[in-house]
């Protein structure tokens, strides 16, 4: 893993101004998070609940992956 690669890629704006120290839970989004934020908020501006079964896929598959990170079952992350 190239750290200080990611590190560029995912946080060039705030690196560039910055000496930034992370606190808690008051943190930059990564680059890539922030897109799909602004891609999820688009698309309930654009489609309304239309797209909620592709929400509640993707909700599965985020539980489904922390579950194996901390090797866990779906069903017992929130």
């Amino acid at each position: 893993m190239d750290v200080p690669l990611i590190r560029s890629a995912e946080f060039s704006d705030v690196i560039s101004r910055w000496a930034y120290m992370n606190h808690a839970n008051v943190a930059p989004r990564p680059r890539r998070v922030a897109e799909a934020e602004i891609r999820q908020i688009h698309g309930v501006r654009d489609n309304g609940v239309a797209d909620a079964p592709e929400w509640t896929k993707c909700y599965d598959d985020c539980r489904a992956l922390a579950a194996r990170l901390i090797n866990a079952t779906p069903g017992e992350i929130a």
